[in-house]
């Protein structure tokens, strides 16, 4: 279930690259708590991942903003449908409904992270390199 930086992830926006190699050393120190099996660290690391995510988010919403992307809406969509996920699931584990995170659930959001890095956040790159994000 780890995730690994491949050549494809990379858009070309130095900043959005390096929050998506954080990103997915974030993930992989939550696999690697769930390989533990400490319900506490397993919170604690999809806490930390979720506080990630949500900056991450926070940055390329307010880039697109401030370039008038106009996909912008879209994101805002898929970024709150992933938030909400993270924290449903942080919240069971800290509230004890839950004692690890379902294999399934980590299997998606693998397959979103990459599928959103290397289709959905490559809609934006050619505008924002246009508007001379770097």
């Amino acid at each position: 279930m780890r995730l690994t930086w491949t050549p494809n992830m990379a858009t070309g926006i130095a900043s959005m690259d390096a929050e998506h190699r954080n990103l997915i050393a974030a993930h992989n120190d939550l696999v690697e708590a769930l390989a533990d099996g400490v319900a506490a660290d397993v919170a604690a690391s999809l806490g930390r991942l979720l506080a990630m995510t949500q900056d991450h988010f926070r940055h390329e919403e307010d880039v697109m903003r401030a370039t008038a992307f106009s996909g912008l809406s879209r994101h805002e969509v898929e970024h709150d449908l992933i938030i909400t996920e993270f924290y449903n699931a942080r919240h069971r584990l800290l509230g004890g409904v839950i004692r690890t995170l379902d294999p399934a659930m980590m299997r998606q959001f693998k397959r979103w992270f990459v599928d959103h890095v290397t289709e959905m956040d490559f809609d934006y790159v050619a505008h924002l390199l246009d508007h001379g994000v770097e």
